[in-house]
């Protein structure tokens, strides 16, 4: 049953510190099952943003280490093969990354927007199903 939106977001909108308290409270409330469902779909979401932390902390790499460090096959196996990043892109085009570290940057913000919808995504999920203490 979804419960009153409305008042679940406004609740946790005055009182932050509240949501992860209440989400620990429903955690513990839950049966075996439904916890490892959830843990599930959770490690679901973990992947997720595992791979898009890959380029992410390569593109970090990649600002702030030595040139010589992140210009190295190994670099782009670890962090870069298979996405469309600027250093990707460049190096398929050229054999190295490029020197302008500030396009890295972009990266940086590019791969962090899904993480970041997951995140609130998930909270969104728990205000709705769940509610407020209210409800609990």
């Amino acid at each position: 049953m979804i419960r009153d939106f409305r008042r679940s977001t406004e609740y946790y909108y005055q009182q932050p510190p509240e949501l992860p308290r209440q989400m620990a409270t429903w955690w513990t409330g839950q049966g075996f099952e439904m916890k490892l469902a959830i843990a599930a779909l959770l490690a679901v979401c973990a992947i997720y943003a595992l791979v898009y932390l890959r380029p992410i902390v390569g593109s970090f790499f990649a600002i702030f280490f030595p040139y010589s460090w992140i210009n190295s096959a190994r670099m782009r196996q670890l962090f870069f093969r298979g996405t469309q990043s600027e250093f990707e892109l460049t190096w398929k085009a050229r054999g190295q990354p490029t020197n302008a570290r500030w396009r890295y940057l972009f990266d940086v913000l590019y791969y962090t927007g899904p993480i970041i919808v997951v995140a609130l995504t998930l909270a969104a999920l728990f205000v709705v199903f769940v509610g407020y203490p209210g409800y609990l």
